[in-house]
């Protein structure tokens, strides 16, 4: 047991690692080959401190949330503050067999909309789903920084690309007023540059979709778990006119509207929502309302 929780640990210090790097190789490349040049030049040597400020502060909201989302537990059952409280009031929506709060792993009742992780071994609070590039279930605590990670990263990736393709096309077009080691694109800068290029792309477009993803379910007030459930309802088998209708009534039963559900894991609107700090809400407690946050 001791080995496999070892070997489990290291990877999952490898795939953070992993990931570290995969933020802070593209900025330190974009800073030595597109920023730093631009400083020997007067007419753009403040467009160069603008840029350096700019891709440093994007670099470090990336990082922050990655280690927030890594580090903070999503939440499990002894984090509820009065699970008695759902427990007492379940919802039985369609079957009350599928329906039934009791974790026969855990060996004990669990909160609405909790699940149980076969990775963290425990019931996460609204669970989202278990990401293995961050080594944590993504649940109640730790999604607003999942969130900011995915929009952080998919901004600062976008502006990369951006700040990459500048600098070629002006070393390209020898715009700059001579030739020195800082301009001049021989074959392995092209090969990397080509290389950085077509790996930005890809990853923007992943991050971008998951981003979407994320967005549109928080504005549903669902969860992936939740969401492919109900797809499999939905799609898995034939259905009835009738249960069509309860499953999409359970579909949109969280659904309060779009600032609600984003409140419920971002905390109270503020400038708050797009920076990698605790939700309000979450930081003093639990709204004791049913349908907020355990009720699915």
């Amino acid at each position: 047991m001791s080995g496999n929780k070892t070997t489990t640990i290291v990877a999952r210090f490898g795939l953070q690692s992993f990931v570290i790097l995969l933020v802070i190789i593209p900025y330190l490349y974009i800073l030595n080959y597109a920023i730093f040049p631009w400083m020997h030049d007067v007419t753009t040597f403040m467009s160069s401190v603008f840029h350096s400020i700019l891709a440093t502060a994007l670099t470090c909201l990336v990082l922050i949330s990655y280690i927030l989302v890594s580090s903070t537990s999503p939440g499990d059952f002894n984090d509820t503050l009065s699970p008695s409280y759902y427990l007492l009031y379940p919802i039985s929506s369609i079957n009350s067999e599928e329906d039934k709060k009791f974790c026969t792993k855990c060996n004990q009742q669990k909160p609405e909309r909790a699940h149980h992780c076969s990775s963290c071994k425990k019931c996460i609070l609204r669970m989202d789903h278990h990401c293995l590039f961050i080594g944590n279930c993504v649940g109640l605590f730790n999604q607003k920084y999942f969130v900011l990670f995915l929009f952080y990263a998919s901004l600062s990736i976008f502006y990369f690309f951006y700040l990459l393709v500048s600098r070629s096309l002006e070393v390209l077009l020898d715009s700059t007023p001579q030739q020195t080691e800082y301009n001049f694109l021989d074959i392995s800068k092209l090969f990397l540059i080509g290389s950085l290029t077509i790996s930005m792309v890809i990853i923007e477009i992943s991050i971008t979709s998951m981003l979407v993803n994320q967005l549109w379910l928080l504005g549903n007030n669902m969860t992936t778990i939740e969401h492919e459930g109900t797809k499999r309802k939905l799609y898995g088998r034939k259905v009835l006119p009738h249960q069509l209708q309860q499953y999409q009534d359970q579909l949109r039963r969280s659904d309060k509207g779009w600032i609600h559900n984003f409140s419920t894991v971002f905390g109270n609107p503020s400038l708050s929502w797009i920076l990698p700090v605790p939700p309000h809400i979450l930081k003093n407690g639990y709204q004791q309302r049913k349908g907020d946050i355990m009720e699915v």
